[in-house]
């Protein structure tokens, strides 16, 4: 075995992947049974979440896309819709014209997944346009009964 083995055997001893943390903390439990009481399980989930680091990444990058080709619009929740035509806002709720369902707030998973493409910020006229919104005072409605945390005065 040589150093560049030593040291990747010593990462994973030290970073493990989510996925295997149960069967990791059974491994600790046969080695130090009293380790691991309740107070030591909630040390051990403290500095879990404190050294924890979010993979940050362009996804546009990795897997070679434009961003003019995601699919823009608040889609129909309901599963039995085949529709592929984003929902219009009408009258304080979403109506799909293919199923003719209403919901309120379709929004929501639009939203999430611009945060997922984009990231957690979005601006008034960004969740305008990727919601297909005629109005910005509905868009600022629509954010602000989100209770997001704001930055300045006209950002979310």
């Amino acid at each position: 075995m040589n150093e560049a083995d030593d040291s990747y055997e010593e990462f994973f001893e030290k970073v493990i992947h989510a996925y295997h943390i149960p069967e990791k903390l059974e491994a600790m439990k046969g080695k130090w049974p009293s380790k691991l009481s309740t107070r030591g399980l909630n040390w051990l989930a403290k500095a879990f979440l404190k050294h924890h680091k979010i993979k940050e990444q362009d996804i546009f990058e990795r897997y070679n896309l434009d961003k003019q080709e995601i699919c823009t619009g608040v889609f129909c929740p309901n599963s039995k819709c085949a529709s592929r035509m984003p929902m219009i806002r009408k009258n304080g709720s979403w109506f799909c014209k293919a199923c003719l369902c209403q919901a309120k707030n379709a929004h929501f998973a639009a939203l999430k997944d611009y945060a997922l493409l984009f990231g957690p910020k979005i601006t008034n006229s960004e969740a305008q346009r990727f919601l297909h919104l005629d109005s910005c005072n509905t868009a600022y409605k629509l954010l602000q009964g989100l209770s997001l945390s704001t930055k300045g005065k006209t950002k979310f």
